[in-house]
Parts: structure tokens; sequence; C-alpha cells
């Protein structure tokens, strides 16, 4: 079952529990912003999440979303037992429906990049043999495996995934658009390659980014490495490219002084009365990048 009610979007599936035959219910809501279409939603971080026995416990999730279930209570009712196979099972079941519940939303055109940010992202919040740690490793294999990561892509293809083994980064935009998907193909060596949307981040300090960088292995690709992988291509190569992609290629390296030594070995200049390339010319080579910045 899903839906939109109160500002919740919802998630529920049912589990028969070992201590008796009646099926009982696993729920998970996420937050919504104010707008109430179907179309036009946002899920947010759901502040101070904790799980929900049909009543609030003190066990804090350490996500962005709520959980219920029919979690066996301490005997004060304010939390839940921790070695309890009853508990372990719903926690194992919590774990399938968040995973589901992704794959629910990305049909739906609502999983977007803001709600990665509600996941369980901190391996440190779920240590291993704790209740909660089933949610940590099932989201986890499944962004890896599954496409499940928004990618960047044009907008007349606005929905697209990839997998979190196959999701690429750039170090700038400038570089993401220079290479594009085919040469991003090429560079990576893997067909599957593709550049992570606008809004996930992977440099920096947030617990997102460090998710992606350290959980997930997204790779970045950095000016170094475009040049790097240039260096392997021969004069044949170069011969072979589109002019004016060719152009944008000398604008951008232009600006990536730190790479200039290494662009001196490179066959990068077309020669102005013949399609060959040398790398002879040096000093040619950066007059070449000015005067095409100066057009």
């Amino acid at each position: 079952e899903d839906g939109i009610r109160d500002k919740l979007v919802t998630g529920v599936q049912t589990c028969a529990l070992p201590i008796c035959d009646v099926e009982s219910r696993v729920e998970l809501a996420f937050e919504l912003t104010p707008a109430s279409s179907m179309d036009a939603f946002e899920i947010v971080t759901r502040e101070r999440a904790v799980l929900a026995v049909y009543f609030t416990t003190e066990w804090k999730t350490a996500t962005g979303f709520i959980l219920q279930a029919p979690y066996v209570p301490t005997p004060a009712r304010d939390n839940i037992r921790q070695n309890d196979p009853t508990n372990s099972l719903l926690a194992r079941e919590s774990a399938a429906l968040v995973v589901d519940s992704l794959c629910w939303l990305r049909e739906r055109g609502a999983l977007r990049p803001g709600v990665l940010n509600t996941l369980p992202l901190k391996r440190s919040d779920f240590p291993e043999d704790t209740l909660l740690r089933p949610l940590f490793d099932r989201v986890l294999e499944a962004i890896l495996g599954q496409p499940l990561l928004p990618a960047h892509t044009s907008e007349s293809n606005p929905q697209v995934f990839v997998q979190g083994r196959s999701a690429v980064a750039a170090s700038s935009a400038s570089l993401r658009d220079l290479l594009g998907d085919g040469l991003l193909v090429e560079l990576a060596g893997d067909k599957s390659c593709r550049w992570l949307a606008d809004g996930l981040p992977v440099k920096g300090n947030s617990v997102l980014a460090k998710y992606l960088r350290e959980e997930v292995g997204v790779r970045e690709i950095s000016a170094h490495d475009f040049v790097a992988w240039l260096s392997t291509k021969d004069a044949a190569w170069w011969k072979g490219l589109d002019e004016a992609w060719l152009i944008r290629c000398y604008r951008y390296l232009h600006t990536q002084t730190a790479e200039h030594p290494a662009l001196k070995r490179l066959p990068i200049v077309r020669l102005e009365r013949s399609e060959e390339h040398t790398s002879e010319l040096q000093s040619l080579a950066y007059l070449v990048c000015r005067l095409l910045l100066e057009k």
C-alpha cells in the first residue's frame, strides 16, 4: 500500500510474526513539503525521527523518516527490546520496506537528490549486531546494486538513475559537459557509468558527501584524471576529433594551469595547414589556446 496523507508519503507491507499467525503491518512515512499533489511534492528530512510502536518511543532511528511496527516494548513502554527475535524480524522487514519505498518513489518520479538525505547514512549510527543495523546494510546494498541514484541528464530525458557502483562525479560542471556520456564511458572503461545528478555532493564534509565517497565509492573525475587519460592517446586519436570539441577542450585545458606542464608532452596542437598534430612546438600550444580564447 502507499499514498499521500497529511503531508506524508507512506509505504506499508505485512509480515508474519513468529509468536502468532496474525500478519502485522510494518510502515514507513516520509515527510513532505507543503505541496500536496503527487507531481509537485518534495520529501524533506524528518528531524529527530524515532521508532514508533503505535506510540512514539525514545529509540532514535538515525534516519529522516518515521518507522512504525509492532515492536516488543520494554516494560516501561518508552523503548523497545534490543535482543528480541520478533524485533529483529521487524527490523529486517523495515529495512526491506525502505528499499521498496525508494523503488516506488523512483517509479513515480519522486526519487530526487534530497530524498537521499533521509536515509541511514552514517555507519557509526548503526553498529554491528544492533537492532537497526539491517537498515544501513540493506540500503547500502540496494544503492550499490540497483539504479537508485539520480543521474545527470538532459531535460528531454529527466528521469535517469544509476547504480552506485557505476556512478561517477565530475570535479566541475565544465569538465562533465566537455566529456559528456560518451567520453566518460571511454575514460572510465565501463559502459554502465553515468554522471551523478546535480545536487548530489561528493566533495566536502556533509554526511551525504561522505556516504557517497566512503560507502558507495563514487569516483570523482578531475582535470588531472582527464589529462592523464589524454596522455594515453596518440596523434591519430587527436586527428579524428571534431574541431568544435577540440576548441572546447583547448579552452578548458587553458584554465587548468596545474596541468600545463603535462600538456607540453601531448600532441594536442592541430597545425593550421594540415590535419597533423604535434607536441614539439610547446610554446605554440599555449599561443593556440590563447588565440582561441580571444575569438
